[in-house]
């Protein structure tokens, strides 16, 4: 079984980290930054359409981020943002680690 290779920028996909697709043992910066968009552009439909396609992603980064926490790395979340991009929903979790 090969390694995952250890991620270089310090951007990387949600679902990346969740399917082990990363290796962060020996991520060497102090900041990470988590990103997942929504699953569609836009929000079409009524309200259970608009919480399946919302929701996901939202799940996905709290996992990864309670998935880091409990590595003992240090990491810790400072913030979760959204920015909408051309009608696409982007979230991010800005983490900090104690010790690099």
């Amino acid at each position: 079984m090969t390694t995952p290779p250890v991620p270089q920028l310090p951007m990387i996909d949600v679902y990346d980290l969740l399917n082990g697709a990363v290796d962060m043992r020996m991520y060497t910066r102090r900041i990470l930054v988590l990103k997942v968009r929504s699953l569609v552009g836009g929000y079409i439909g009524n309200q259970a359409n608009i919480e399946r396609q919302l929701f996901p992603p939202i799940i996905a980064v709290a996992d990864a981020v309670e998935w880091l926490e409990s590595q003992g790395q240090g990491w810790r979340l400072v913030s979760i943002t959204e920015r909408p991009i051309e009608g696409i929903s982007y979230w991010f979790a800005f983490l900090r680690r104690d010790q690099p």
